[in-house]
């Protein structure tokens, strides 16, 4: 581990209903990320994803709805995430939430909400509130949706393939693949 730093896992998904790769954090690691936690794990995420060339990735801050409120604790963090954004604090990304999972990755949900978000349907990278969030969703879309998962710990002075047991051939081979790259 380096020193100081967040541990966490960040996976890129290919799923054969989106149009791209989408990255996804945490899955594995943060049980509920703290402000502090959220940063790093956008932050490993948009590197990764400038990695496979997404220059300014989208990053869609993942919640139950698109709406503030105080019933969820994330929307006060995914505010202030994006105003660093805006402030050039959290570098090199487009940054915008809470969003629902319409309203980051299918166009149409947007404009029929009439939402008005720089992410618009287009997420590049999406950041769960918590592990109990992220794991059944990408799980899902694994068994459900026929994805395929490369995924690593992030924070440490290596790259660290961590996979469930039952993942298919082709996803512990994109782990290994996914590891190096980012050697």
């Amino acid at each position: 581990m380096l020193p100081g730093a967040t541990l966490t896992y960040v996976g890129a998904m290919e799923i054969p209903a989106y149009h791209k790769l989408l990255f996804i954090t945490d899955t594995a690691v943060i049980p509920f990320p703290s402000l502090d936690q959220k940063i790093a794990m956008a932050e490993y995420a948009i590197e990764m994803a400038r990695n496979f060339g997404i220059e300014k990735p989208k990053v869609a801050l993942i919640g139950a709805s698109e709406k503030m409120s105080r019933h969820f604790e994330n929307s006060v963090d995914y505010a202030i995430m994006c105003k660093m954004t805006e402030r050039g604090q959290i570098k090199n990304c487009i940054m915008d939430g809470p969003l629902d999972i319409f309203l980051a990755c299918d166009k149409k949900s947007a404009a029929i909400k009439g939402i008005e978000t720089p992410i618009n349907g287009d997420a590049d990278i999406l950041l769960f509130p918590s592990l109990e969030a992220s794991n059944p969703f990408y799980k899902g879309l694994m068994l459900f949706g026929k994805g395929e998962l490369g995924g690593i710990i992030r924070g440490t002075s290596k790259p660290v393939v961590l996979m469930s047991r039952s993942e298919s051939e082709k996803s512990k081979y994109y782990c290994i693949a996914l590891a190096c790259l980012m050697i």
